[in-house]
């Protein structure tokens, strides 16, 4: 990713020389510069020129009005009305692709750096939103690039496939000359998690990162208590109109892939493949708002429509696995560095606990979270409460080994 540290540096000094940028910017071509541009035109010509059609994007301002637009900004970017004087929002209309391109025109009293941290801060999180779901688009928001102009008027967001041809885009529209890149290394968050049950399983590795509630989304579990019940009566007489939908699709699922026979491995094994095949991530999640339903969030959604977030994936087969009578918990965490609120399960078999993540598995992962070590969900970017879950151990002896997962299919 793109850091434009040195461009940051020098605006810094500027703006505390001056307080602010002393630029009118309602003159048009003052100077080099071309100011006779809206942000709309600037972002359009941006759009256009990596490719896109306008017809491809949503503008988002027109989904608010003046005062719920401000609100927006500020929530999701972090950018204050007082330092706003123009934005234009673009995101691709397809919920399932990261595309963006948000330019915003600033006032004179908008701090640079400032601007750019917040911005950096947004993409960062924008990433977590489909990191592990989307892999593809979270390389895609790694990549991306935060623009601004020398003078402190502009910035920009570019989201895309080529943000090195949108930034120059960027420049090009302003009658600006490209700065030249500078990349640095990414800073790393505190990683050493040190939980009061070291001394039971030992020093754990650094890439235990400390977990922080994301608290973004409703992440109460749903009760299951009643349907479980009606399950092993075989009544669904008790039962309200979606729990009895829920009552026939679970049943016909467990007799379609269920045999009395298999070991509790195979049946946990059956219905986890049976959900990662069968279910599709709700990426309706992604929109802004969000606009993913309840359901999505609970086992209707995974199991009887098929799509789901992670809650609702985890929910679902935390349901399945209570109806078989195999021992599971749905394990409220978060993914990303806390970043993003995030929930998976943990299964009992032979005594020994082991994690799952179907959510990831319904997407490009394909069993690679089946049955595997706390210590390699840790390393792979699941964050949770440390010491109110089992711990899934690799070594025979409680420890941690060199052995970071553990297959047991």
């Amino acid at each position: 990713m793109r850091r434009l540290l040195p461009i940051i540096l020098i605006l810094a000094l500027l703006l505390c020389g001056c307080g602010g940028s002393d630029t009118d910017s309602s003159a048009a071509n003052v100077g080099e510069y071309n100011y006779d541009v809206s942000a709309y035109e600037l972002a359009e010509y941006i759009i256009l020129s990596t490719g896109r059609s306008m017809d491809s994007v949503i503008f988002v301002n027109e989904s608010y009005g003046a005062d719920a637009l401000i609100a927006y900004i500020e929530g999701y970017y972090g950018l204050a009305s007082e330092i706003l004087d123009d934005s234009a929002i673009f995101r691709s209309s397809a919920a399932d692709e990261a595309y963006e391109v948000s330019v915003f025109k600033l006032t004179e009293q908008a701090d640079i750096s400032s601007v750019f941290n917040c911005l950096e801060e947004y993409r960062h999180g924008r990433q977590g939103d489909f990191f592990g779901y989307n892999p593809e688009q979270a390389d895609i928001v790694d990549n991306a690039t935060i623009s601004l102009s020398a003078d402190g008027v502009w910035a920009a967001v570019l989201i895309c496939e080529e943000p090195g041809k949108a930034d120059a885009a960027f420049f090009e529209r302003l009658g600006m000359t490209l700065p030249e890149d500078d990349t640095t290394d990414e800073s790393k968050p505190a990683t050493t998690q040190t939980p009061a049950f070291h001394e039971q399983y030992g020093q754990l590795p650094d890439y235990w990162l400390p977990y922080t509630d994301p608290n973004i989304d409703d992440m109460s579990l749903w009760d299951n208590t009643a349907l479980v019940a009606a399950i092993k009566a075989g009544d669904d007489s008790g039962l309200d109109k979606q729990e009895k939908k829920l009552f026939k699709k679970i049943n016909n699922v467990i007799e379609k892939v269920i045999d009395e026979d298999m070991t509790a491995l195979e049946k946990e094994e059956a219905i986890y493949r049976w959900l990662a095949e069968n279910c599709e991530y709700d990426f309706r999640h992604y929109e802004v708002p969000n606009a993913a339903p309840r359901e999505s969030y609970e086992p209707y959604g995974a199991i009887v429509e098929g799509k789901a977030v992670c809650l609702g994936f985890a929910t679902a087969f935390q349901l399945f696995m209570d109806a078989l009578d195999i021992e599971c918990i749905t394990v409220v965490g978060a993914a990303f560095e806390s970043r993003e609120d995030h929930a998976w399960n943990m299964v009992k078999i032979d005594g020994k606990w082991y994690c799952c993540d179907p959510t990831w598995d319904a997407g490009a992962y394909g069993f690679g979270y089946f049955n595997v070590s706390s210590d390699y969900m840790a390393m792979t970017s699941h964050q949770w409460d440390y010491e109110a879950y089992p711990i899934s151990v690799s070594g025979d002896d409680g420890k941690w080994d060199e052995q970071l997962w553990v297959p047991v299919n």
